[in-house]
């Protein structure tokens, strides 16, 4: 997960939020589903994995993002203050 997080470079300022986390699924997916292979032996179980995967990625990167927001709020105050 750390890999996948920090595959966020400066290119994606002009994506939104969900343009970002969409391109990075895409170009990391191939982790989930091996992952997802290694833990699962068919392909009903295997689908069911990825999906939960990734719903546990959308749900982690939206607190980022929520992070991400509030040290911007608090950098700007910051500059306020000065």
């Amino acid at each position: 997960m750390i890999y996948f997080l920090t595959s966020l470079n400066e290119k994606m300022v002009d994506e939104t939020p969900k343009e970002q986390f969409l391109k990075v699924l895409e170009e990391n997916i191939r982790i989930v589903q091996k992952i997802a292979g290694v833990y699962t032996r068919n392909t009903r179980d295997r689908e069911d994995l990825i999906n939960d995967i990734t719903l546990y990625l959308t749900f982690r990167y939206s607190i980022l993002e929520q992070f991400r927001k509030l040290n911007k709020e608090i950098a700007a105050l910051e500059q306020l203050e000065r």
